[in-house]
């Protein structure tokens, strides 16, 4: 029906032109410039034709067969066969579908007034526009603008810029970055600048993780209680960086301040601040009980100028660590998150979407969250500068999982955990960094990861300045590591370390101190004045220190112990295996214990089995009394030298069935002592003594067996021997000691005779 009634209306017009046009019905123009365009070129097709014409300008406004335009039929509501019904758009008019399209063009050009009106519509920024939104001026938050944004369209030659302004902003649940174009996002805070210089440390109060620090400055303009601020560029005598880090202002008074220090070590490090750079962080975004910013997939082009700070000391107790955090990070970039928000399961990422990046610009400060301040993963990135990461609940930075952070000047301090980790894989890349008042390592390259840290100070941690471990990197070159509770620099479990240049010196422990097979490159280390040692090599570890200087270490300047080696040039000091208590080999299933015992001597077991003892004092024996051989009837000692004759076992106490010798005189009598030469014996010796062989007929002559008489030996070959004899012979023997009470019987034999024929 519908065909037939087009073609009706095409055959009563005239072939000619003007007034006689052919009247064009109202789908055919719809069809013809597109469904959702149509009134966007209703006034191009005004030009078409006068008013009136049965042609392109009587289709859309009426006239010459049309009473009715398309003008009209689509502005009637009322027609449930009009309206928004003719372009499918049910319930809805066509002015309603074109307000989710804001063009510049419909605002003369202008980019930021078509911005300005495109929130939470599709808006095509123009290429080469820089587009400002104001928070909270214009939106009442970051979550809110991003989410304002989320349908536009931004080329890359054009930039969306969030300004956040000064003041602290209450954030309603954690900031969700992902825009597919969010590398032409800039998210900035309100401008910061050095607000002050510190002159001196006036004072301090309070206990490890939480000291009142009250600094002497030039001015305290601008600054109020509650504020937070960026310290670094420290001057003075002694750990000066224990003063480097995000604090928060807790008193003002005069030229004075007081800010809240997360130093960890139990004590505040002695020092004399002489100067330090003071910025005022205007911007702070307050995250309460939920991660901070986390990057989905996205790649966001700068954030900058901004305080990012958690609550986790209003539930957080060190006490109850695991009990009490709720998995709180301060930026995320990559794989899961912990913490259980709105979109559980998963936390913030439940799919676990991979691969994002953030660039940080300067003055980007992360505090008070209860995992890592920054944590990457998944083979996503940071890259930024100048950042700094304090007092959270485990790292300043953490990264892992074949992510990578590259970050130059950071700063790590007062995190309840490492200061910066390098997990599994992870490569965390810095230089003139400080890692500064950490609970454990200042930098720790952990599981595979990769530490790049050169020209990093790392002080005052209490555990380790810089540690890699299990496998990991660890590269230092030209670093300072002093002040710390145990050591400077530390290696273990296969850890590899390159610190070429590096200085190590007031360490609690060692400077550099590497064990259990760990590996370090450390030519020209200055290590000094430190606890124990200078340099420590230990459990098969291995240390080039050519170059280096070592003096005033309080134990020794260098100590290679146990199989370990410290190669200083073509000098070499290999280490014994001192406070090595148990030494196992093994072959297969076979295996040979030493060890040493509690009063210094040396126990020797065989598959768990002890055999032998080698005193202290020099004496071997065996482990059971009278229970092993010295050597074997194929495998016989040639000579052995004494300086005493052999003790043989009398005590009566040891024997049974005691009678008098039956072998006397006649027994004797019946021996056959010969002289002979050795088969195996070049020298050409002759011997005197007696034929195994001869004894056995002779005893067995006498009604006797083996054991009635111990004299003779007969053990079978465990292998072929120098006499020719084969596996399962017997071998003879002898034991001389066992004829001396038939001789002296013999003796007595004799003796009795004498004196009877004497008597005669």
């Amino acid at each position: 029906m519908t065909d037939r009634n087009e073609k009706r209306e095409m055959d009563q017009g005239s072939p000619q032109g003007g007034d006689s046009a052919k009247p064009i019905s109202r789908r055919k123009v719809l069809a013809g410039v597109g469904l959702a365009s149509a009134a966007l070129v209703s006034a191009e097709l005004l030009k078409l034709g006068p008013a009136g014409a049965a042609s392109v300008h009587g289709a859309v406004y009426g006239g010459n067969g049309n009473p009715h335009g398309l003008r009209e039929d689509l502005a009637d509501a009322a027609d449930s066969a009009k309206g928004a019904a003719l372009v499918g758009y049910s319930g809805r008019t066509v002015a309603d579908k074109l307000d989710e399209i804001v063009s510049a063009a419909d605002r003369g050009g202008d980019a930021q007034l078509a911005a300005d009106a495109a929130g939470g519509k599709v808006y095509l920024v123009p290429a080469g526009a820089n587009v400002v939104i104001h928070v909270p001026a214009q939106y009442p938050d970051l979550n809110a603008a991003l989410r304002a944004i989320e349908s536009w369209i931004i080329p890359a030659s054009a930039t969306v810029s969030i300004r956040i302004a000064e003041g602290r902003h209450t954030m309603p649940g954690a900031t969700r970055i992902t825009h597919p174009y969010a590398e032409q996002i800039r998210i900035k805070g309100a401008d910061v600048v050095v607000t002050a210089k510190a002159t001196s440390q006036s004072g301090v109060t309070g206990a490890a993780g939480e000291y009142f620090v009250s600094l002497a400055v030039t001015t305290t303009g601008g600054m109020t209680v509650g504020d937070w601020v960026m310290v670094r560029k420290t001057a003075g005598t002694g750990n000066h960086y224990a003063h480097v880090g995000f604090w928060e202002i807790t008193a003002v008074s005069g030229n004075q301040i007081t800010v809240r220090n997360r130093h960890r070590q139990p004590a505040f490090p002695a020092n004399t601040l002489t100067s330090a750079d003071i910025y005022k962080i205007g911007t702070i975004m307050q995250y309460n009980g939920t991660d901070g910013i986390v990057v989905r997939g996205a790649s966001v082009g700068l954030l900058e100028d901004v305080g990012i700070v958690g609550n986790m000391y209003e539930y957080w107790n060190p006490s109850n660590v695991i009990g009490t955090e709720k998995g709180t990070h301060g930026i995320y970039v990559g794989s899961n998150t912990i913490i259980s928000g709105s979109a559980t399961p998963g936390g913030e990422n439940p799919l676990g979407i991979s691969g994002g990046s953030i660039s940080l610009g300067e003055f980007v400060c992360v505090s008070q969250f209860d995992q890592q301040g920054l944590c990457v993963a998944g083979g996503s990135g940071i890259y930024g500068k100048s950042v700094v990461s304090t007092g959270n609940g485990r790292r300043g930075y953490y990264v892992g999982t074949s992510g990578a952070i590259d970050i130059k000047f950071c700063i790590a301090a007062g995190n309840y955990l490492d200061g910066v980790i390098a997990d599994y894989g992870g490569c965390f890349n810095t230089s003139g960094a400080i890692f500064s008042g950490n609970r454990l390592d200042g930098g720790f390259a952990f599981n595979g990861g990769s530490l790049i840290a050169p020209n990093t100070v790392s002080a005052g941690n209490a555990v380790n300045g810089f540690e890699a471990r299990a496998g990991a990197q660890l590269s230092a070159d030209g670093a300072t590591s002093i002040y710390n509770s145990w050591n400077g620099i530390h290696g273990e479990y296969g850890g590899r370390i390159s610190c070429t240049g590096a200085k190590t010196t007031n360490n609690g422990r060692d400077g550099l101190s590497l064990a259990f097979g760990a590996v370090a490159r450390a030519t020209s280390i200055a290590s000094s004045s430190n606890t124990r040692y200078g340099v420590l090599c230990d459990g098969g570890s291995t240390a080039v220190i050519s170059g280096a200087t070592t003096s005033a270490n309080a134990a020794a300047d260098r100590l290679a112990k146990q199989l370990s080696i410290i190669q200083d040039g073509a000098a070499y000091t290999a280490g014994t295996i001192d406070a090595v208590s148990r030494q196992t080999f093994r072959s297969g299933t076979a295996y040979i214990d030493e060890v040493i015992t509690a009063g210094g001597d040396l126990a020797l077991s065989f598959n768990g089995t002890q055999h032998f003892v080698f005193k202290s004092s020099g004496i071997l024996h065996p482990s059971g009394d009278g229970t092993q051989d010295l050597g074997t009837s194929a495998n016989r000692f040639k000579d052995i030298y004494a300086a005493n004759a052999v003790i043989q076992t009398s005590d009566a106490r040891l024997k049974e069935d005691i009678g008098e010798s039956d072998l006397g005189l006649a027994f004797v009598s019946k021996l056959k002592p010969v002289k002979f030469r050795m088969t195996d014996d070049r020298s050409g010796k002759v011997h005197y003594g007696l034929l195994a062989q001869d004894i056995e007929r002779l005893i067995h002559g006498l009604g006797m067996s083996d054991n009635e008489f111990a004299a003779l030996s007969r053990s079978p070959v465990q292998a072929r021997d120098s006499s020719g004899s084969e596996a399962g012979d017997i071998a003879y023997g002898l034991r001389y000691t066992e004829f001396i009470a038939p001789l002296i019987k013999a003796v007595q034999e004799l003796a009795a005779r004498v004196e009877a024929i004497e008597a005669q």
